[in-house]
């Protein structure tokens, strides 16, 4: 596979309803940072208001989605370091 065309240091997240996987871009390529797993989807309430003919399986990824999109939230407002 060919160099990515990504700045350094780049922060990508694949996922699907069921997990996430997260790299960095690192010298080109990319670097398996950590995966993120749903756990226990009950605790976290429901993504928002369903429409009654929603699956149980498609309220918990849509839950998972919304868990994803508060993390990606939290990443990107914390306080640069300063070093």
């Amino acid at each position: 596979m060919g160099n990515l065309n990504f700045p350094e240091e780049t922060f990508v997240v694949v996922a699907t309803g069921r997990e996430a996987k997260t790299f960095y871009v690192r010298s080109g390529s990319l670097e398996h940072d950590g995966d993120w797993t749903p756990g226990d989807l009950a605790d976290q309430g429901p993504s928002g208001k369903s429409p009654p003919e929603q699956s149980a399986r498609e309220s918990m990824e849509a839950t998972f989605s919304k868990i994803i999109a508060e993390q990606l939230y939290d990443l990107a407002h914390k306080a640069p370091t300063s070093g």
